[in-house]
């Protein structure tokens, strides 16, 4: 007799469970490692959405806005926010950089800010900077009709999670890196 195949859903709750108790035993650790600590916390607080389909949902709404700007962009090949810079590039995106001290990156002229955008609230946001940053960038995007924004792996802290849903964003953070998940979630966009 065959055993029936197991449901991914109730692996998923029971990993859930396993993790939240995970979490209990080891909160003292989270004080003596504070670099890994909000990695580790979100897996159990303010991103418990990730994996899940609600984060799929929000890449996918993410990438029907159409227009993309790249906050943190660098001329600088070797950090991330020119490989995500890039990316848009290689996908044959629309996509402005974002970067007061540079005129320009990979040959696009760069915008000192968010409200140098023609339209702000026609572009979604891909957020490559420190977490004090990103709350101002958030504060910015907000007021400036901005809806979608996708914090890439360490540009986020549960603060700044909470201030973009605050604003009513639809805030992409956790760990989901564009340069890994963004072009399933593309091709998604594409087919609705």
């Amino acid at each position: 007799m065959t055993k029936p195949p197991i449901s991914p859903l109730p692996l998923a709750l029971v990993m859930n469970n396993h993790l939240r108790n995970l979490h209990r035993f080891t909160k003292p650790l989270f004080k003596r490692l504070p670099i890994i600590a909000p990695r580790l916390n979100s897996t159990f607080g303010y991103l418990a959405d990730i994996g899940t389909m609600g984060a799929a949902q929000n890449q996918v709404e993410f990438f029907k806005t159409g227009k993309f700007a790249v906050v943190g962009a660098s001329a600088d090949r070797s950090k991330y926010g020119n490989k995500v810079f890039r990316w848009y590039l290689d996908h044959n995106l629309p996509v402005v950089p974002i970067n007061p001290k540079s005129p320009t990156i990979e040959s696009h002229q760069t915008r000192a800010s968010l409200s140098d955008l023609p339209c702000p609230s026609e572009y979604a946001l891909s957020i490559i900077t420190p977490p004090k940053v990103s709350s101002s960038v958030i504060a910015e995007a907000a007021s400036l009709g901005i809806k979608n924004v996708w914090m890439q792996p360490g540009s986020d802290s549960p603060e700044v999670v909470a201030l973009a849903r605050e604003k009513g964003m639809n805030v992409i953070a956790g760990g989901p890196c564009i340069l890994v998940s963004g072009e399933d979630a593309m091709k998604a966009a594409a087919k609705l």
